[in-house]
């Protein structure tokens, strides 16, 4: 199901980190009681999901957060994203970091800041394209050009 999720929600933003590790390594990543993915369904169908990792020291970080397509434009991201701060704060009061990139949704960093989120950390990095060794669809991301 976690699959089902992340290749769903994130082909379209050239996921393609956990779609390369093997399933052993994947229950892994995601099985510690510090790591908390909740769904929002709609109608009883998956419409997106967002994944909390309570393992820092300091701070929790949002490191996923996706709709499924079919379900953007219609402010479930929006709706999504106050649930997961809200529950994020139950959890563990302390300050809420996001893992976001240029590839996300264009308007994933509006939001985050609409809702109080800052930049505090950013860095360049190269990421493979998922594209080319076959890990997403060739037509995948049409908004990142291949290079």
């Amino acid at each position: 199901f976690y699959r089902f999720l992340y290749h769903t929600a994130g082909e379209e933003y050239l996921w393609g980190d956990r779609r390369r590790m093997s399933d052993a390594d994947l229950a892994r990543a995601i099985s510690p009681d510090t790591i908390h993915l909740l769904v929002l369904y709609r109608s009883g169908v998956p419409a997106g999901f967002f994944e909390l990792d309570f393992s820092y020291e300091g701070r929790s970080n949002l490191k996923y957060f996706a709709l499924l397509p079919g379900f953007t434009g219609g402010g479930l991201g929006s709706y999504m994203l106050n649930s997961c701060i809200h529950y994020a704060g139950q959890q563990r009061p302390l300050p809420l970091s996001v893992d976001t990139c240029t590839l996300d949704h264009p308007i994933a960093l509006e939001n985050y800041k609409k809702r109080g989120f800052v930049d505090w950390y950013e860095e360049d990095e190269e990421y493979p394209d998922p594209r080319l060794d076959g890990t997403v669809p060739k037509d995948a991301g049409k908004h990142v050009p291949q290079v």
